[in-house]
C-alpha cells in the first residue's frame, strides 16, 4: 500500500515538475510579447508624432474588446468581434504598420495569461492532491511502526547488518 502511494507521489511530483517548467516558458512569452506590443507602440508614437498617439485620442468610454470569465470550475475567454479592429480606427485611416503588429502582441497576451491561468489552476490541483497523498503515506508509515513489536524491529535490524 505504501509502495502505490509513493508511487502516485513520484509521478504528481514528476507532472507538478513538468507542468511547472511549462509555466516558467509561458510567463517568458507573455513578458517577450508584452515587450513587443510596447516597443511595437513606441514606434509608432515615433513615426506618427508623439501628439498623434496619445490618450487624448481615446473615446471618453472605453468598452473592453475581450472579456475573461474566471471561476473554480473553468475558465472562459469572450471575444466581442466587431470591436477588435476599432481601436486602430482611433488614430485615423492610415495606422503604421507597427501599431497594428502592436495590437497583434496584446492579443497575444491576452491569450498567453488565459493559458498561464489554466496552467497555474493545474498547479493547484497537483499540489492539492500531493499534500493529500503526503499525509496520506504519513498515516499508512505510522500505521506500520504501530503494527511492529519493538524486538522484530530491533531482530530485522540485526538481519539487516549480518546480510552486509
Amino acid at each position: 500500500m505504501v509502495d502505490t502511494v509513493c508511487k502516485q507521489l513520484d509521478d504528481l511530483t514528476l507532472d507538478y515538475l513538468q507542468t511547472f517548467g511549462h509555466l516558467l516558458n509561458l510567463k517568458l512569452l507573455l513578458e517577450q510579447s508584452m515587450k513587443n506590443g510596447y516597443f511595437s507602440i513606441s514606434r509608432s508614437r515615433v513615426i506618427m508624432g508623439v501628439n498623434q498617439l496619445s490618450s487624448l485620442q481615446f473615446p471618453d468610454t472605453i468598452q473592453p474588446c475581450t472579456y475573461i470569465e474566471f471561476n473554480e470550475d473553468e475558465i472562459e475567454k469572450h471575444i466581442d468581434e466587431k470591436q477588435i479592429n476599432t481601436p486602430l480606427k482611433w488614430f485615423g485611416i492610415l495606422t503604421p504598420q507597427t501599431l497594428k503588429q502592436g495590437q497583434k502582441y496584446f492579443l497575444q497576451s491576452i491569450d498567453l495569461a488565459l493559458e498561464c491561468i489554466h496552467v497555474q489552476t493545474k498547479l493547484e490541483r497537483l499540489k492539492n492532491n500531493m499534500h493529500r497523498l503526503s499525509k496520506e503515506k504519513m498515516i499508512l508509515i505510522e500505521d506500520i511502526k504501530e503494527n511492529i513489536e519493538p524486538k522484530s524491529l530491533i531482530e530485522s535490524v540485526n538481519e539487516m547488518k549480518i546480510e552486509e
